[in-house]
């Protein structure tokens, strides 16, 4: 196949190695992600893509709120692949690269992303490990993921916030 696509929830075609700016769509983003289980699913309890970047969001600066949101947005097509695989994936981080340059240029937020953002997504993991995996980790952030979100209240959630914050 030499311009591989996925079908995604809205019924486009997206063609995540040659993607298209006119194929990327938030609602195919937020429902996509609200199904994806972090960590390849090795967690105690479901806990989605979409909950954990909605969490990044809510930390962020007013500046970084879209950003921090929109940090794994690649994973939508890509899906997402736990951290020690992705440097033996061929062209692995170019593609999510190239994905994630679209993404930011469609909903005009700043990528490279800025440090705030990447700073939150890495200490949200400590809690993350405390309790999804129920470990002696200490936490610098007052999050509480002991009961994470359906998949549904994630998309809303998702949506919700990126509505909020897609023109400030």
């Amino acid at each position: 196949m030499s311009n591989p696509f996925i079908y995604t929830y809205t019924g486009k075609k997206f063609y995540p190695l040659n993607p298209r700016i006119e194929d990327v769509d938030i609602i195919d983003i937020g429902h996509s992600l609200s199904l994806i289980c972090r960590f390849n699913g090795h967690s105690k309890k479901f806990y989605s893509v979409a909950e954990h970047v909605c969490h990044v969001c809510d930390l962020c600066s007013k500046d970084n709120k879209l950003a921090g949101l929109c940090h794994d947005n690649s994973e939508y097509a890509l899906g997402d692949v736990v951290r020690p695989l992705k440097p033996f994936l061929t062209n692995y981080y170019k593609s999510e690269e190239t994905l994630e340059i679209l993404i930011a240029k469609k909903f005009e937020y700043k990528y490279p992303y800025d440090k705030e953002v990447t700073d939150f997504d890495h200490l949200i993991l400590q809690n993350e490990f405390r309790d999804l995996f129920d470990m002696d980790v200490v936490t610098n952030i007052d999050l509480d993921l002991t009961n994470p979100w359906t998949s549904k209240k994630a998309e809303r959630e998702f949506l919700k916030r990126f509505e909020k914050y897609k023109n400030i």
